[in-house]
Protein backbone atom coordinates (compact mmCIF):
# COMPACT_ATOMS: atom_id res chain seq x y z
CA UNK A 1 0.00 0.00 0.00
CA UNK A 2 3.03 2.64 0.86
CA UNK A 3 4.43 1.81 -2.76
CA UNK A 4 1.31 1.99 -4.36
CA UNK A 5 0.92 5.47 -2.37
CA UNK A 6 4.36 6.66 -3.58
CA UNK A 7 3.57 5.78 -7.19
CA UNK A 8 0.13 7.51 -6.82
CA UNK A 9 -1.74 4.47 -7.73
CA UNK A 10 -5.17 4.23 -5.66
CA UNK A 11 -5.96 1.13 -4.66
CA UNK A 12 -9.67 -0.33 -4.82
CA UNK A 13 -11.10 -2.89 -2.99
CA UNK A 14 -12.07 -6.10 -5.05
CA UNK A 15 -15.63 -5.77 -4.10
CA UNK A 16 -16.39 -2.53 -4.99
CA UNK A 17 -16.64 -4.11 -8.79
CA UNK A 18 -17.51 -7.33 -7.70
CA UNK A 19 -20.76 -6.76 -6.20
CA UNK A 20 -21.80 -4.32 -8.73
CA UNK A 21 -20.82 -6.10 -11.51
CA UNK A 22 -22.84 -9.16 -10.14
CA UNK A 23 -25.69 -7.28 -9.74
CA UNK A 24 -25.89 -6.31 -13.36
CA UNK A 25 -25.22 -9.72 -14.47
CA UNK A 26 -27.52 -10.83 -12.21
CA UNK A 27 -30.07 -8.49 -14.20
CA UNK A 28 -29.45 -9.52 -17.32
CA UNK A 29 -30.34 -13.39 -16.64
CA UNK A 30 -33.60 -11.89 -14.69
CA UNK A 31 -34.63 -10.33 -17.83
CA UNK A 32 -33.45 -13.20 -20.20
CA UNK A 33 -30.94 -10.70 -22.07
CA UNK A 34 -27.91 -13.29 -22.97
CA UNK A 35 -27.10 -11.29 -25.54
CA UNK A 36 -25.89 -8.76 -23.00
CA UNK A 37 -24.51 -11.16 -21.08
CA UNK A 38 -21.89 -12.47 -24.06
CA UNK A 39 -20.92 -8.79 -24.66
CA UNK A 40 -20.37 -8.23 -20.99
CA UNK A 41 -17.67 -11.25 -21.11
CA UNK A 42 -16.66 -10.94 -24.36
CA UNK A 43 -15.46 -7.29 -23.10
CA UNK A 44 -14.33 -8.62 -19.73
CA UNK A 45 -11.87 -11.71 -21.07
CA UNK A 46 -8.69 -11.28 -22.80
CA UNK A 47 -8.43 -12.06 -26.57
CA UNK A 48 -6.16 -15.01 -26.16
CA UNK A 49 -8.66 -16.61 -23.92
CA UNK A 50 -11.07 -19.73 -25.62
CA UNK A 51 -14.55 -19.13 -24.25
CA UNK A 52 -18.06 -20.95 -24.51
CA UNK A 53 -21.49 -19.69 -23.79
CA UNK A 54 -24.86 -21.84 -22.55
CA UNK A 55 -28.09 -20.43 -22.44
CA UNK A 56 -31.28 -22.37 -21.37
CA UNK A 57 -34.72 -21.45 -19.98
CA UNK A 58 -36.72 -24.08 -18.28
CA UNK A 59 -40.74 -24.60 -17.96
CA UNK A 60 -42.23 -27.04 -15.58
CA UNK A 61 -44.51 -28.30 -18.75
CA UNK A 62 -43.17 -26.62 -22.02
CA UNK A 63 -45.68 -24.41 -22.28
CA UNK A 64 -45.95 -20.52 -20.81
CA UNK A 65 -43.35 -18.02 -19.38
CA UNK A 66 -39.83 -19.91 -18.29
CA UNK A 67 -39.75 -21.14 -14.78
CA UNK A 68 -36.06 -20.78 -14.55
CA UNK A 69 -33.16 -19.56 -16.69
CA UNK A 70 -29.67 -20.37 -16.69
CA UNK A 71 -26.49 -18.55 -18.14
CA UNK A 72 -23.18 -20.60 -17.71
CA UNK A 73 -19.51 -19.48 -18.98
CA UNK A 74 -16.71 -21.74 -20.09
CA UNK A 75 -13.18 -20.24 -20.19
CA UNK A 76 -9.87 -21.96 -21.57
CA UNK A 77 -6.63 -21.33 -21.08
CA UNK A 78 -3.58 -22.78 -22.61
CA UNK A 79 -1.13 -23.86 -20.47
CA UNK A 80 2.43 -23.17 -20.78
CA UNK A 81 4.87 -26.37 -21.10
CA UNK A 82 7.57 -26.63 -18.55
Amino acid sequence: MEEARKRGVKLIHLNDLVRPAARLLAKFLADRRPDLLVTFFESALPKTVGRGFEYNEYTPDDRGAPHEVKFKVEVTVPLKQK
